[in-house]
């Protein structure tokens, strides 16, 4: 891997990121309160978006600075230093409720979600590999199962991007139009919709056109001016906000996605501010991460049990218990990332750093 360049600040792909954090959590909140609704229907497609921001990240962090086994092994450490604790700690407290239904003491109305055969997959974060998968657990986690796959082959996804910027695009678009037919055609699902069944197939193109995106920026910043890229930001950012309520094509409305992202990236490499770069989101991006993985957990608790019993099921009750648990949900995040994820982070990776042998990369 080459043509290393300094790593940049990336304040409107951080606003994104918290954004999307948000999208995903009011999609799995909102129907507690009101069910389910158009208005939420889309909102799946936020997963999409990180998918794209983590191939940028991941290469503005990394791109020509794994040249050897030792660095690969090294950058995927780090990464699972920053998943695996989060992602440890969930599963066991999904556990925890298995053993309670398997003893028979709780009958919840997903017990298939406790099946004691996916306790494995889990761990070594696998579940979402295949098209037998199923929902398990901590039912989120299956992105980050897809997060490790490709963070496992970004070398390859560098190394097939690196070169002659239309054929590799070209080749990303052919993948996902090859995905989507093999999702359609055999799971029976978009490929929008994959999750615990083959969401690896729905992260890698995504992820390859993250990683393409930072490659080529300099190339698409000879044809399209930081002024330029901030106009059509703009633009796409209220497109996608309607194309998430109307009936169209999840397909395209993901297209969009991919551009809103590209124009905020190009606006991040010119320092241009944008809607998205403004302080108080920018500023929280780092909690993508732990609200993405505590949200079910903060469901699991206070709108499924808690809150039904303290509250009712009224529809003003049932309001007021999601009204409840969004700011318990963001104060949970916040305890979780700075006194949890953090330290087991540090740790890991200067336990790593006195086993491994000093970076020969460039």
């Amino acid at each position: 891997m080459t043509n290393r360049e300094p790593e940049r600040r990336l304040d409107s792909l951080e606003g994104l990121r918290f954004l999307s954090s948000i999208a995903i959590v009011a999609g799995h909140f909102i129907p507690y309160a009101v069910g389910e609704t158009r208005f939420i229907s889309r909102l799946h497609l936020a997963v999409d978006l990180f998918f794209v921001i983590s191939g940028i990240v991941i290469a503005n962090l990394y791109a020509g600075r794994i040249a050897s086994a030792a660095d690969w092994l090294r950058f995927m450490t780090k990464r699972l230093a920053r998943l695996y604790p989060l992602h440890l700690a969930t599963l066991a407290f999904y556990v925890g409720i298995g053993v309670l239904v398997w003893s028979g003491k709780v009958h919840p109305v997903d017990a298939a979600r406790y099946d004691a055969t996916a306790i494995v997959p889990n761990l070594l974060l696998v579940h979402a590999w295949l098209p037998s998968g199923t929902i398990s657990f901590n039912y989120v986690s299956w992105s980050i199962s897809a997060e490790f796959f490709v963070y496992l082959i970004f070398p390859l996804i560098a190394l097939a991007v690196a070169r002659r910027a239309a054929l590799s695009l070209i080749g990303i678009i052919a993948l996902f139009a090859l995905f989507a037919w093999f999702a359609e055609s055999q799971i029976g699902l978009p490929l929008t919709r994959l999750g615990w069944q083959a969401g690896v197939l729905r992260a890698i193109p995504g992820f390859a056109f993250g990683v393409w995106l930072h490659a080529h920026a300099p190339k698409l910043e000879a044809s399209i001016t930081p002024q330029r890229a901030a106009v059509l930001f703009k633009i796409l950012v209220l497109s996608v906000a309607v194309l998430t309520i109307i009936p169209i094509s999840q397909y395209a409305t993901l297209a969009v996605i991919w551009c809103m992202v590209a124009m905020a990236y190009l606006c991040d490499r010119a320092n241009l501010p944008t809607w998205m770069s403004v302080r108080p989101l920018a500023s929280r991006g780092a909690l993508t991460y732990s609200l993405y993985m505590l949200h079910p957990l903060v469901a699991t608790v206070l709108l499924a049990v808690i809150f039904p019993k303290l509250l009712g099921t009224s529809l003003p009750a049932r309001i007021a218990g999601v009204a409840i648990s969004l700011p318990v949900l963001y104060v949970l995040a916040i305890a979780s990332l700075r006194w949890f994820e953090t330290p087991a982070r540090t740790a890991i990776n200067r336990w790593v750093a006195t086993r491994l042998p000093v970076s020969a990369a460039p």
